[in-house]
């Protein structure tokens, strides 16, 4: 709570868009659902990212005027490299607003100690991250990665073009997150991607195709108002380009994932903007920049940035963000999110909680770990643990072999909270069902519970 209202105070106190801009974007989808109630530890970079933004305007500033406040000269560099560590995401983000504080390069040679100090702090964090990602998998390789190994192995043409046109609809998904709520599961989702109501047309679906048209048509009208603003321009690119490439090659991901290409749209507007107001194109000393800057001065009609068109644009995609991020929000308080609260609060009431708790698969057993304060013990790890780690999913026989081995080894009943129904009798155990307990937003978090109580004892409820 406390980093996302700070981030909306940033928004309200430095960005330099209009008051209605402000409050739709502090209402937002991800400001207000996605990143501050669900997707909660994302919420630092997107904070970061607007610190940075607030800070950008004085060090603009103060290198134009060339006064040399180390304070207001470093601190950026600081931000970026805290903003690179938060996520890979916030790497991605870091990198492509480092060439802001780069761009001096291209118009004058700078010696003194502050940049190149904080070119130092920036490069050690962009290696401690690295460090950090690399520690995860060392067996990297590129012919290992998902989108070389579906182009490579792909029988037919279908699932590689499935992907170029799953990962340009990023874009779309980012940028106007309006998914289906009429239904439970809305969470994540895209009316238009997701819609089962729009044909296919040589396999692939119609809602995807147009997704990734009205992404190309996104990308065009931002790359038009920045045309102007060669330095943010680089920075959208660079930023757009590495996140969608590494979406195809690496990690699909979904749309808390991509809400950082919608993070980095807003903060190349307001820096452009930021830019305009400290009056830094109006001394250019590139060839580059005195040409744009002419055209500027000559036809202002042509500059979308300051004209209702642009603001047009972007208080139109904001519009869509609060009517999503509103509908989400609402719809949180009729529907449960996940079943995990009441399976807890189940377990309790039973006075069940005591017992020892068998959870499977990971990632949503994991949850059961949190609310109920205690380590669960994972079946297909072998052992006890808190968070969970790499979903290793194993075939439900080999999850009824491991929970007789581990429930007979047990001295008192252990509870079974399991992600999909037993098909099976446990040889040699006394299985009594308890409950089932399911989510409407997120379907997969629905919990079997079971009481297995080891040969020869009774227990009753």
């Amino acid at each position: 709570l406390t980093v996302a209202t700070a981030s909306v105070y940033l928004i309200a106190r430095f960005s330099p868009f209009t008051q209605l801009q402000r409050t739709l974007l502090a209402f937002g989808y991800f400001n207000l659902y996605e990143y501050a109630v669900i997707s909660r530890s994302y919420a630092l970079g997107v904070f970061f990212v607007f610190l940075f933004c607030s800070l950008y305007g004085r060090y603009q500033t103060q290198l134009a005027a060339g006064n040399m406040a180390w304070n207001a000269l470093i601190l950026p560099f600081g931000v970026l490299g805290l903003l690179a560590n938060t996520s890979v995401y916030g790497l991605f983000l870091s990198g492509a607003l480092s060439i802001a504080l780069l761009w001096p390069l291209t118009r004058q040679r700078l010696s003194v100690g502050w940049f190149w100090g904080g070119m130092g702090w920036l490069w050690l964090s962009w290696l401690t991250c690295y460090l950090q990602i690399k520690r995860v998998d060392s067996s990297f390789s590129v012919g290992s990665l998902p989108g070389v190994r579906m182009v490579n192995d792909a029988p037919t043409w279908r699932l590689p073009t499935e992907r170029v046109l799953d990962t340009g609809a990023h874009v779309w998904r980012s940028y106007v997150p309006i998914p289906e709520f009429w239904r439970d599961a809305f969470w994540g989702g895209n009316a238009l991607l997701d819609s089962h109501h729009l044909p296919a047309i040589a396999e692939l679906q119609v809602g995807k195709i147009l997704a990734f048209l009205l992404s190309l048509v996104l990308v065009s009208a931002v790359v038009r108002v920045l045309w102007y603003r060669p330095k943010w321009l680089c920075v959208y690119a660079a930023g757009t380009v590495v996140h969608l490439l590494f979406s195809y090659f690496f990690f699909g991901g979904f749309l808390r994932h991509h809400g950082h290409l919608f993070i980095l749209l807003v903060a190349c507007l307001w820096l452009a903007n930021t830019d305009d107001s400290t009056g830094s194109l109006s001394q250019p000393a590139d060839r580059v920049s005195m040409t744009w800057s002419k055209l500027r001065e000559a036809q202002t009609w042509l500059d979308p940035l300051s004209s209702q068109w642009q603001k047009s644009f972007l208080t139109g995609l904001l519009s869509c963000q609060v009517l999503a991020g509103v509908m989400a929000y609402s719809t949180d308080f009729s529907q449960p999110f996940s079943a995990s609260r009441m399976t807890a609060d189940y377990l309790r009431s039973h006075q069940l909680d005591h017992l020892t708790i068998l959870g499977y698969r990971d990632r949503q057993a994991a949850t059961l770990s949190g609310y109920l304060s205690k380590q669960i013990y994972y079946p297909n790890r072998q052992a006890f643990g808190s968070f969970w780690e790499l979903e290793q999913d194993i075939p439900q026989a080999e999850l009824v072999t491991q929970i007789q081995a581990f429930v007979s080894r047990s001295e008192q009943p252990v509870v079974l909270a399991l992600t999909e129904a037993l098909e099976q009798p446990i040889p040699n155990l006394t299985l009594q069902p308890l409950a089932t307990l399911k989510g409407k937003v997120v379907v997969d978090e629905t919990f079997y519970l079971y009481l297995a109580s080891p040969p020869g004892l009774e227990f009753n409820l």
